[in-house]
């Protein structure tokens, strides 16, 4: 969804008629729209990891600031070869292709199957998600 508002956001700023109008579509909407696109990228690593979660943090959020240190040249560069609203078109663009990152973050609650030892008795497995019961495995050996 945050990355459908930042593409919006960032094609309605190509037709601005005036600077409060832009301040509206490019800063508020579009700040909604990627703070959207933000926080679930970094919450969800918290979930995919359990025993060296801090360090997946860290990685993630300097993976965010290493992007945002290479979008200013870039961004240059496109405002060098084309006008500022063509920039914005290719921007937005960009912004809607989060929306495929987005749908491949899915929850680990992986539950298995019963399994059936034999047929008067099933087993189930344990109600963790499944990172979190190989690591617990891990630790018992």
């Amino acid at each position: 969804m945050g990355s459908v508002i930042a593409f919006i956001a960032l094609l309605l700023s190509t037709i601005a008629p005036n600077i409060e109008v832009l301040m509206l579509t490019y800063g508020v909407m579009g700040g909604v729209g990627f703070g959207m696109i933000y926080l679930p990228a970094i919450v969800s690593v918290g979930y995919y990891f359990t025993t060296r979660r801090a360090l997946a943090t860290g990685l993630a959020v300097c993976g965010s600031g290493v992007g945002a240190f290479m979008f200013a040249p870039m961004t240059q560069y496109l405002l060098t070869k084309m006008d500022w609203k063509n920039t914005l078109m290719i921007l937005a663009a960009l912004a809607l292709h989060c929306s495929v990152f987005g749908a491949l973050m899915r929850p680990l609650n992986v539950h298995a199957e019963a399994i059936v030892v034999d047929e008067s008795s099933t087993r189930t497995s344990d109600r963790k998600p499944l990172l979190q019961r190989i690591a617990e495995e891990k630790r018992r050996r």
